[in-house]
């Protein structure tokens, strides 16, 4: 499987009502839940709509534009390092990253750069997404983050086969 394989398994994966509300519903004060089925369906929502909230909210690339403007959060995922399986050249295993960026408002209401990173982690792992197995978790770590904000980064690694 090459690495644009993977990165579309993996936006499929991404595609969750929960996970998209709790990257696009801000929060008001702290009894204001995202998860709340008041709040618009985003899944629901013109094909349009639910893709351009996608595609601002989830990217492939780093894009901090709008960090400056009003409080976001937002969700960058891209390979990482890649390797041979040790134990076995017909084997290689090749490493995601999910960076996430909360504005410190929004972090000190309700917590929700773990929030979001919590529910990365139900979604991608001990999953079978892509190659073969289970994706594995690796590690995570803060990371450096725009003025404002905070951030995160979850490491993934998935097996696919050499052919």
């Amino acid at each position: 499987m090459n690495l644009r394989e993977y990165t579309y398994k993996i936006e499929n994966v991404l595609m969750d009502e929960e996970l998209l509300r709790l990257l696009y519903y801000m929060p008001k004060n702290v009894l204001d839940n995202p998860l709340d089925t008041a709040k618009p369906n985003i899944l629901d929502k013109p094909t349009k709509d639910k893709w351009a909230i996608f595609n601002d909210k989830i990217m492939t690339a780093s894009n901090f534009n709008g960090f400056d403007t009003s409080p976001i959060c937002r969700l960058f995922y891209y390979a990482g390092n890649g390797r041979s399986a040790k134990d076995n050249y017909l084997f290689s295993k090749q490493q995601f990253h999910f960076d996430v960026f909360v504005h410190q408002s929004i972090e000190n209401t309700d917590k929700r750069l773990e929030w979001i990173c919590d529910r990365v982690n139900e979604l991608v792992f001990n999953k079978s997404i892509a190659g073969l197995g289970k994706t594995l978790f690796i590690q995570r770590h803060p990371v450096s983050a725009p003025v404002n904000y905070v951030g995160y980064r979850l490491i993934y690694e998935f097996c696919h086969e050499n052919y």
